[in-house]
């Protein structure tokens, strides 16, 4: 999903492959800078001194591995994960952002030590525990953490790679909420899901952008809300004809918000599997 963020050239039923649609999404006047949370990101702060580039010899080295070992955007996040001494002495104004992530997700507080090092203290507690013990929740969202306390900009734009990672759904859904927050105030968001959590409740910010609804009655804040007309939906899907190739598909964005025919199909042919079973299971008892 991709929001803030239109792509000239794509009606709402268009298909076009998947190469032609990265390329537009890239070539977007206003972008004034990029970052991308990939779905290793992990492994990546946790083994990053063992990962490390800087062990590599000489430049000549260097670049070899970074065309043999790694995919571009993860030497990317491993460079930014051997930087993030300097990075900690920058504070972002998104910085309240973060704090709300850590208040209301994580249950306590994402630091960088003068070291580089990722530290995280527990609400309630003195102690302070290091990335490596730190549980799956915490290694998922610190990445974010760390770009919306101290690399966030306007019109930066955002990559995540399955956001839902680790994630409870009650804690997907707060993060959509942060999603919203984030593009209200000026980050461009260009997420991969597969959560239908995260996917139905964009969907009711999105319907939330209404001025008939008041979102307080809803338990939503003034900023928890998602205007169709800043969404980009899209559907990567196998042809039928060449299962090779993926076809991006744009999806209508309505004032409802839009529909995931795959995802939407998936759910019903289990709820309909449930339900057909709990009736069998009560006959066989009967």
């Amino acid at each position: 999903m991709n929001a803030q963020c239109s792509i000239p050239g794509l009606t709402d039923n268009k298909k076009e492959w998947l190469p032609d649609i990265v390329a537009k999404m890239l070539s977007v006047e206003g972008i004034i800078g990029s970052r991308l949370l990939p779905v290793e990101r992990n492994s990546i702060y946790t083994f990053s001194k063992e990962l490390s580039l800087s062990r590599l010899q000489n430049n000549y080295d260097l670049e070899m591995k970074r065309k043999i070992r790694y995919p571009m955007p993860i030497v990317d996040s491993l460079v930014g994960a051997e930087d993030l001494a300097f990075t900690q002495k920058k504070k972002s104004p998104y910085f309240a952002l973060a704090e709300e992530i850590e208040r209301k997700i994580v249950h306590g507080n994402v630091s960088i030590s003068d070291l580089g090092e990722i530290l995280f203290q527990p609400q309630h507690m003195d102690e302070t525990l290091p990335f490596l013990l730190s549980a799956s929740l915490i290694k998922t969202l610190s990445g974010l953490i760390i770009y919306l306390k101290h690399e966030a900009d306007i019109s930066h734009l955002l990559i995540i790679d399955e956001p839902e990672l680790n994630l409870h759904p009650d804690n997907q859904i707060l993060l959509a909420h942060i999603f919203a927050k984030m593009l209200n105030a000026g980050i461009r968001l260009l997420i991969s899901t597969h959560s239908d959590y995260i996917v139905r409740e964009l969907n009711n910010m999105i319907m939330l952008s209404s001025k008939k609804i008041d979102k307080k009655e809803f338990g939503y804040e003034d900023d928890e809300y998602l205007n169709p007309k800043d969404v980009g939906a899209y559907l990567f899907n196998f042809t039928k004809e060449n299962p090779d190739r993926v076809v991006v598909e744009n999806l209508p964005v309505e004032d409802d918000g839009f529909e995931i025919a795959t995802m939407d199909a998936a759910i019903a042919l289990l709820n309909e599997r449930s339900i057909n079973l709990y009736y069998k299971l009560k006959e066989s008892n009967g």
